[in-house]
C-alpha cells in the first residue's frame, strides 16, 4: 500500500478513486482507510497493513473504526471484519464467532 503514497500526495489513481466516492476517511499513524459510497475499504499508507486476506470481506461495510494499531470495519449484517497489528486488534479470529451479527 505504501506505494500508493508519494511523498505527500496520493498517488493519482487512488485519488481517482476516492474522488466523489468517500464517505469516511480514518487515520492511524501512516495508515488510512477510507469508506466508500459503495460500501467497500480502500487502504492506503504502512505496508504493515495491507489487507489482501480481508478484502473479499469488506463488502456492504457500515462503518470504521480504529485504535492506533488495527481497524475494524462494522457490516451491513451486523458483522466485524478486522485487520491491522495482530496483537491489538487487527486480528478477531479468536472472538470471530462473536462478530458474526448483531455486534
Amino acid at each position: 500500500c505504501s506505494s500508493d503514497l508519494e511523498g505527500d500526495h496520493l498517488d493519482p489513481e487512488l485519488e481517482e478513486k476516492l474522488r466523489g466516492n468517500t464517505r469516511q476517511i480514518v487515520s492511524m499513524g501512516y495508515a488510512f482507510a477510507a469508506l466508500t459510497v459503495d460500501g467497500s475499504v480502500v487502504v492506503w499508507g504502512d505496508d504493515d497493513l495491507i489487507i489482501d486476506d480481508v478484502q473479499p470481506h469488506l463488502f456492504d461495510v457500515q462503518q470504521i473504526c480504529h485504535n492506533w494499531f488495527a481497524f475494524a470495519a462494522l457490516r451491513g449484517d451486523g458483522s466485524v471484519v478486522s485487520w491491522g497489528d495482530a496483537s491489538r486488534g487487527g486480528d478477531s479470529s479468536g472472538v470471530q464467532h462473536e462478530l458474526l451479527e448483531d455486534v
